[in-house]
């Protein structure tokens, strides 16, 4: 399908599945609140991205996102007016040492009311999605927030956030599609997605268990990842198989 018809299609599905999402109060009065996307991968972004998202319904606030350099790549439905490619000063943050202060905040927000009223940024790389749920789903359901689980209400949020590109859609997304249908009339297709940015994780220590840096920023370069690499991530994650007894594929 090219990109109109994805799009359309896409649009459908939102408008069945998340008609909520088309009915979020924001009404608290005071500035967007801005989500400032941290120096990570795109499923940190996305997920901490919805972190700033909950934040910002419960608030009744309208999200903004500052992320300049996705504009080639990803449609974002809000951005921030400062556009510029240089770090905004974050108020609260949600890191890996710093997300349950945050989460101690935020359920002190809820309980009182006490939201900041002008400008605020967020920034992190830590999803809260199925914990606010699984605590104060009540809450959620007060600021318009309406779907049976946490997994569909964070695809509904989602689509609301960031939508693919064109420009990605027609150079990257398309042309995958198209060797996947290609491939599957010679047989089955597996797929292999190497993580790059956890790419360490395939380094063994000394007892032979995989060991993961403990830091924010780890990796190597995507540049440094060839085909030869495909075998050691296929052998990792048969191992991690067989440890877990048949439970992770």
């Amino acid at each position: 399908a090219n990109y109109a018809e994805h799009s359309a299609e896409r649009l459908q599905t939102q408008r069945d599945k998340c008609p909520w999402t088309a009915a979020i109060k924001n009404d608290g009065g005071g500035d967007e609140i801005a989500y400032e996307r941290a120096p990570t991968g795109l499923a940190d972004i996305f997920s901490s991205m919805l972190t700033a998202f909950w934040y910002a319904t419960l608030a009744r606030r309208p999200l903004a996102v500052h992320w300049p350099e996705s504009i080639d790549t990803v449609d974002i439905a809000r951005r921030t007016q400062y556009n510029k490619p240089h770090r905004l000063n974050a108020n609260e943050t949600y890191f890996k040492r710093t997300t349950e202060n945050f989460k101690a905040n935020l359920e002190r927000r809820i309980a009182t009311g006490d939201w900041p009223r002008g400008r605020w940024t967020l920034s992190g790389n830590r999803g809260v999605t199925g914990w606010l749920f699984a605590k104060h789903r009540s809450a959620l359901n007060a600021s318009g927030v309406e779907s049976r689980d946490s997994i569909h209400a964070a695809g509904c949020a989602l689509y609301t956030l960031a939508r693919p590109h064109v420009q990605a859609y027609e150079k990257t997304i398309s042309p995958l599609l198209e060797k996947l249908e290609a491939a599957k009339q010679k047989g089955p297709v597996v797929c292999v997605h190497a993580r790059t940015g956890l790419m360490p994780e395939l380094r063994r220590s000394e007892g032979g268990k995989r060991t993961r840096p403990d830091d924010e920023m780890h990796g190597t370069r995507s540049s440094g990842i060839s085909i030869d690499d495909v075998r050691g991530v296929v052998d990792c994650a048969q191992d991690a198989e067989r440890e877990a007894g048949g439970d992770a594929t």
